[in-house]
């Protein structure tokens, strides 16, 4: 018997990208500025459609290509919260050096 073009019927689950909503969701706190706050609510975006994955994921077979959307929104709002919470961190790190050289003065 030849199985190779047999289906199974299994499609593999998107990835969540919940841990990565998660980090950037502590980092936004931590982080004070304009570039920091929209990084947060991005990441706070980006974990709700991490908890949508799952949910569609559960649905089975109809939910695959809503979970797969989902799956992409998350990747692209933790994208644009990272790079946001980087600049963010980057721009206090900036004032922290000038403010002890004393160049704020």
């Amino acid at each position: 018997m030849d199985y190779q073009y047999q289906d199974t019927g299994y499609i593999a689950a998107p990835q969540d990208y919940k841990i990565w909503s998660i980090i950037n969701i502590v980092l936004g706190v931590l982080c004070c500025g304009c570039c920091g706050i929209i990084g947060l609510v991005l990441a706070i975006m980006a974990l709700l459609k991490s908890n949508d994955v799952g949910k569609f994921v559960a649905m089975g077979e109809t939910g695959i290509t809503q979970a797969q959307d989902a799956s992409e929104k998350a990747k692209l709002y933790n994208i644009i919260a990272s790079a946001l919470i980087g600049l963010s961190f980057i721009c206090n790190f900036i004032y922290v050096i000038l403010y002890f050289t004393g160049a704020l003065n």
